[in-house]
């Protein structure tokens, strides 16, 4: 009933009750309240009359009787300010009331027993009878078990109207084994305002009646339920918002927590037009759960916008999306319904018992036969695989993966791509082996020659089971390479700093040839900590001898150093350390021998030449006496520092200085010199 009419009808009590609501709230509360039911609204004490009344005449508020929000109050009624009494709805002033206490004028009105003092439009009690018409539409409906009708409410008073049945009218069902009232709502969003709409679901194949029940009139409609489908409503219901459910599409089993697709396919049998969010932002439709929210456990909370912008009475919307099942094993309802938002669900329900049930498990094992042994290795993989899954099997091998992970396209990634045989068949490369959809159980690869010590691995996949994974080692065991000798060869300190020459001898006893070596050197005190003087790592190579640099690194006179050995065979198997004998540099720097002459240039025979010592010494701290030997090459010597030396005949000579120091250190340095033809004496005569 509209607020305006309800003022018109019931001045006097709005009268009374503004001028002496404390009165009223004291004398008659008894009275008043008698009837009222703590079930239907918190506020008062009991429910069967048609008024409830609280304590404050600030705001009040006007409403049906459906259940109360968390405040009390019916979360669809009207809240208005009081500000004298106003001929139409225009000049009321409508507000939230939100700060201000409230007096709720509730309109319990369901055609049965009155408390006193009542203002309601209608009579009401035991006496009086219909006055006015009650219809239901429409007045016959077929439908499935499980699946859910709406019907409209309108009610017309003896006075005139249509006037809308408030949002409080009761339902019922008159057979509740064959379709049961489950829900009601007054649409205020849809013309005329405030009709009255309800819900009823198919229980058992048969007929009953949906009864609406309002200010002493009662109407009927017929429902049949019937267990196949219903024939298509070739035109809209007559209610604004109605759905026929055409066609639902699911599996029939799926696994706890799978994610799985869905459709779901509504027919439009109202009179209203369904509108995306494009269209309407406030009020769209939509396609969710039913019931909502969905029970747990159950499945996803899903909410599907329209697939198209608008879909017209008699047209119909297909909405494909994805769920996601329990996760708990059982069978379910899977239930869809149309809605439009903020306003209600409406229409049948789209529904299907779907089977959760365990997912499948697989297991696998992997094992290499042999699994170890000398190189080359001859082996071949089998994989046995275990556990609830069922259908063929498809088996991903690599020879040589430490990947953990159980997805093909991961492990590819890693470790090389499989081949891909046909159904039925399996192939091999040189990443690994495949076989796709056998049935063979255990399974095994062709035979992989193995060189080196390496990880198998296998990913197996069967049915909807996660696909399972398993490695194995397979042990190359060749006895590792030996170093038998280290030597080392110190250089000529005469012309080199303290270095040294590393050589060693390489024996494998399966005839592997060496890869690689390592050299390290350290002095004698060393625990080959490092740092250390000389370390090369791993040197790929096949090389049989190292040298140490010329003073590089920065080796130290007169230390005791030692040096050692590793080598790795061609399959990478590394032997023992072998360490050389100990070497030691000596005190100081050889003499750095350096010698000249005068005359240098051109020097001719039977010229007297003079030879100068030029040799730089590192023997300040030697106790011996320095030594010179000269050799000129013609057959003289000569042990003086700086000698002279006349030769006889013209010709090169190679001339040696050995040079020794005060600690015995020799060192020689040898120059050619070249002896010229005297050159003739010239004597002038004169003429006779």
């Amino acid at each position: 009933m509209h607020v305006t009419n309800f003022f018109k009808k019931n001045l006097s009590l709005i009268i009374i009750l503004v001028v002496l609501p404390l009165l009223l709230f004291v004398v008659n509360r008894n009275q008043v309240l008698a009837n009222c039911s703590d079930a239907e609204c918190s506020l008062v004490d009991s429910f069967q009359g048609d008024v409830c009344l609280t304590e404050s005449l600030t705001c009040f508020e006007i409403c049906g009787p459906e259940p109360c929000d968390a405040t009390g109050f019916e979360a669809d009624c009207y809240d208005m300010t009081y500000t004298g009494f106003c001929p139409d709805d225009s000049s009321c002033g409508w507000t939230a009331c939100s700060n201000c206490k409230k007096t709720v004028i509730y309109d319990c009105s369901d055609g049965g027993g009155g408390g006193g003092g009542s203002p309601t439009p209608t009579p009401s009690g035991g006496g009086g009878g219909c006055n006015g018409t009650l219809t239901i539409t429409p007045t016959s409906r077929t439908f499935n078990v499980g699946q859910n009708v709406n019907y409209l409410g309108t009610y017309t008073p003896a006075g005139g109207g249509p006037e809308s049945v408030n949002c409080g009218t009761w339902w019922s069902s008159d057979n509740t084994s064959v379709a049961y009232y489950e829900s009601g709502n007054c649409n205020t969003s849809l013309p005329p305002a405030e009709r009255t709409q309800a819900m009823f679901t198919g229980w058992s194949p048969g007929s009953t009646k949906a009864r609406l029940s309002y200010n002493n009139c009662v109407a009927t409609a017929d429902m049949i339920v019937s267990a196949s489908s219903p024939s298509p409503t070739p035109t809209p219901s007559g209610v604004p918002n109605d759905s026929q459910c055409i066609n639902i599409t699911a599996p029939a089993s799926v696994t706890t927590n799978q994610t799985f697709a869905a459709s779901v396919t509504m027919k439009n049998t109202g009179t209203s037009i369904w509108k995306d969010a494009s269209q309407d932002p406030v009020n769209f439709y939509g396609l969710t759960n039913w019931p909502w929210p969905p029970p747990s456990p159950g499945f996803s909370a899903v909410w599907n916008v329209l697939p198209q912008p608008t879909v017209a009475p008699n047209a119909q919307a297909t909405f494909n999306f994805n769920a996601t099942a329990p996760n708990t094993v059982g069978t379910y309802a899977f239930g869809w319904r149309m809605v439009q938002q903020n306003v209600a669900w409406f229409g049948q329900t789209c529904s299907q018992n779907i089977n959760v049930t365990t997912p499948p498990t697989l297991q696998v094992v992997l094992a290499a036969n042999p699994a170890s042994g000398p190189s080359p290795l001859d082996t071949t993989l089998t994989a046995d695989i275990g556990g609830t899954a069922t259908g063929t099997i498809n088996y991903n091998y690599w020879w040589n993966c430490t990947n953990p992970s159980n997805s093909v396209a991961t492990v590819e990634a890693a470790c090389g791509v499989l081949p891909s045989p046909a159904a039925g068949a399996c192939a091999s490369n040189a990443n690994g082996h495949k076989c796709l959809a056998v049935t063979d159980d255990p399974k095994s690869t062709d035979v992989r020659t193995y060189t080196a010590t390496s990880t198998a691995k296998v990913i197996a996949e069967r049915g909807a089971a996660t696909p399972a994974e398993a490695r194995t080692p397979v042990t190359i065991t060749n006895s590792p390479p030996s170093v038998p000798t280290v030597t080392i060869t110190t250089p000529d300190y005469c012309v080199s700093g303290p270095s040294a020459f590393v050589s060693w001898t390489y024996s494998d006893p399966e005839g592997n040839p060496q890869s690689a070596y390592q050299v390290q050197a350290d002095d004698t005190g060393s625990s080959w900590n490092p740092p250390l003087m000389v370390d090369t790592g791993k040197v790929n190579g096949s090389g049989t001898s190292y040298y140490t640099g010329n003073g590089v690194p920065p080796w130290n006179w007169q230390v005791t150093y030692k040096a050692r050995v590793k080598v790795w065979d061609s399959l990478n198997i590394e032997s023992a350390w072998k360490d050389s004998g100990s070497w030691s540099t000596p005190k100081h720097a050889y003499p750095l021998v350096n010698f000249t002459w005068v005359p240098f240039l051109n020097p001719s025979a039977n010229q007297p030449i003079q030879f100068t010592d030029q040799t730089v010494f590192y023997d300040t701290s030697g106790v011996g006496q320095r030594a010179w030997n000269w050799l000129f090459g013609d057959g003289g010597n000569s042990t003086t520092q700086n000698p002279p030396h006349t030769y006889i005949n013209n010709g090169t000579y190679n001339i040696t200085e050995t040079v020794t120091d005060k600690d015995g250190y020799s060192c020689a340095l040898t120059k050619p010199i070249n002896i010229e033809r005297p050159i003739p004496v010239w004597k002038e005569v004169s003429p006779k």
